[in-house]
């Protein structure tokens, strides 16, 4: 169970001394090539599209629940909903890195069942790639897109629900893009929910593994890497681990140059943890394997410094995959509880 139970790409990047072949005495010789890169243009960034499209919901028909996005630079991606008989509030959900917005399908039902309705977002480049996208085998989308992504679905969920108010939860890498757009300003949303974001890049990580990175994501960005070394898990579930194993929307290694992508995505989380405001519920659990528990101790301190109306749940038995974990109907509830607390619109 070793391998998939590091089921993010962020066992790579937060763990690289157990990496195995890269060795210390190595790094010298590493840093020297630094000279040689241009320090842009080595993540594989897509090319983005002009941004003149309105972000709207689409269904294979009038009756049937939203299935796709429309994004502002034209593009559709996949969107997973459960629908609430007589919903309260709209709940959006980010997924993880290398995850998809199934991630979400317990939880979601359960939300589902208590009054909310929640879609599930496939960000882009990743789960079930619609007709004109890429994954992350072949480039990565970027930040401007991941989050511009957020906002699109944001107004798309006003303009389908105009009288209910809408959160956003992120987990992992998908906190990371909550964090950034949030600090930007997220129009008409009444709060957001933090699970364990990945937060561990830019200055938080050690200079010397920023630079191996990125001399190694030049020199072969398409590299392949699983995990499989760390020996990590991110859940006590084994069930949802072999689940995850079998999945093939779930991926399972990733090229350099994404992993050089996810790194730059949680260094600019990190800093936008200073810029928050808003009503935010932070989650993080103490068995979490994958995101150092300081850094989200960190997280946590700098978005009470920044003045946010914070509210904190700590997990004992948590790990990473709070939602999925064997305790997850605890924090789906906890999740419930406060959306349900905060349904009024908030002036950010």
């Amino acid at each position: 169970m070793g391998r998939i139970s590091v089921s993010s790409v962020c066992t790579f990047v937060l763990r690289p001394k157990e990496l195995g072949p890269i060795e210390l005495r190595s790094f010298a010789a590493v840093l020297v090539l630094l000279t040689t890169i241009a320090a842009s243009g080595c993540a594989g960034k897509a090319a983005i599209s002009a941004m003149d499209h309105d972000a709207k919901f689409l269904s294979e028909n009038a009756s049937a629940p939203p299935s796709q996005l429309q994004t502002f630079d034209g593009h559709t991606l996949t969107v997973r909903s459960h629908n609430a008989d007589q919903a309260k509030a709209i709940l959006i959900t980010l997924h993880g890195m290398n995850d998809y917005g199934h991630a979400f399908d317990a939880a979601g039902r359960y939300w589902s069942d208590h009054g909310l309705t929640v879609y599930s977002l496939d960000q882009r480049s990743f789960g079930a790639l619609q007709p004109g996208e890429v994954s992350i085998a072949e480039s990565w989308p970027g930040t401007e897109l991941l989050v511009s992504d957020v906002r699109a679905l944001v107004v798309a969920a006003r303009t389908q629900h105009p009288d209910l108010p809408v959160f956003v939860l992120g987990h992992s890498m998908g906190g990371a893009v909550t964090l950034l757009a949030n600090a930007s300003g997220l129009d008409d949303v009444s709060g957001i929910i933090l699970a364990a974001p990945a937060v561990w890049g830019g200055r938080q990580m050690p200079w010397i593994y920023r630079a191996t990175l990125r001399v190694a994501s030049a020199f072969a960005p398409g590299k392949t890497l699983t995990g499989a070394r760390a020996k990590r898990r991110a859940t006590d579930n084994d069930d949802v681990l072999k689940k995850m194993f079998h999945d093939p929307l779930v991926i399972k290694g990733t090229p350099l140059r994404s992993i050089r992508g996810i790194v730059s995505l949680m260094g600019e989380a990190n800093e936008a943890t200073r810029e928050q405001s808003g009503r935010i519920l932070f989650l993080y659990g103490a068995r979490d394997e994958i995101i150092p528990i300081p850094a989200l101790k960190q997280t946590s301190e700098n978005i009470a410094q920044a003045g946010a109306g914070q509210t904190v749940k700590f997990y004992p038995d948590g790990w990473h995959l709070l939602f999925r974990d064997h305790q997850a109907d605890v924090v789906w509830g906890d999740v419930l509880t406060w959306v349900l607390e905060n349904s009024e619109p908030v002036t950010k």
